[in-house]
C-alpha cells in the first residue's frame, strides 16, 4: 500500500492498480501492463503459496511481448550484483524498499522521462509487435493459473499516464 499511496500522491492524475494477492493476479497484471500502462513497478520476489516468481523474469516477458513503457524493480535486495540482474532483465529503474515515498516518486519520474526519450521512436513499430502477440493473453492466463490463496508478501502497481500526469515538463 505504501507504493500505491506514494504514486497516487506523486501523480494525482494517474490511475493506479495494485495486484498480487493471488498467483492468478500475475496474469491480470501482465495484461494491464500490455494494455497500455506507462509505468509498471514489480517486486523482485513475489512469494505465493505454491511458488515464487521473480519480477525480473516478468520484466523479460513484458519486453519480449513488445512493452515499451517504464519497468521498475522494487526490492530490499539492492547490492551491485542484484541491481545488475535487474538491469540485465531490462528494468529501467531500481527502487529500494527503504526509499522514502518522495524519493521513490522522484526516481520514477526521472526514470520515466529518460525512458520516454529512448522509446518514443520505437512506439510506432511496437504496434506491429502487439498485433502479432494477440495470443499472449490466453497463454498468460494458463501460465499463472493456480488455486486461490493469499500472497505472503507482494505489492505491484501500474500507473497509466494522462495528459498531465507526470511532473517535469
Amino acid at each position: 500500500l505504501l507504493v500505491t499511496s506514494a504514486i497516487e500522491k506523486g501523480f494525482p492524475q494517474s490511475t493506479v492498480w495494485q495486484y498480487g494477492e493471488r498467483l492468478e493476479d500475475v496474469a491480470d497484471f501482465m495484461e494491464a501492463v500490455a494494455a497500455g500502462a506507462d509505468v509498471a513497478i514489480l517486486d523482485q520476489n513475489l512469494q505465493f503459496e505454491s511458488q515464487t516468481l521473480l519480477g525480473s523474469d516478468l520484466v523479460r516477458e513484458l519486453i519480449a511481448d513488445g512493452y515499451l513503457g517504464l519497468l521498475c524493480i522494487r526490492s530490499a535486495n539492492g547490492s551491485e550484483c542484484d541491481q545488475a540482474l535487474y538491469r540485465s532483465s531490462g528494468a529501467h529503474c531500481f527502487l529500494d524498499k527503504g526509499l522514502a515515498p518522495a524519493e521513490m516518486v522522484q526516481r520514477v519520474t526521472s526514470a520515466y522521462w529518460s525512458n520516454e526519450v529512448r522509446t518514443s521512436e520505437a512506439r510506432s513499430s511496437s504496434e506491429l509487435l502487439q498485433a502479432e502477440g494477440a495470443g499472449a493473453s490466453r497463454e498468460r492466463q494458463e501460465r499463472y493459473k493456480a488455486p486461490v490463496h493469499r500472497a505472503r508478501r507482494c505489492s505491484k502497481a501500474v500507473q497509466r499516464r494522462t495528459s498531465d500526469t507526470l511532473p517535469g515538463l
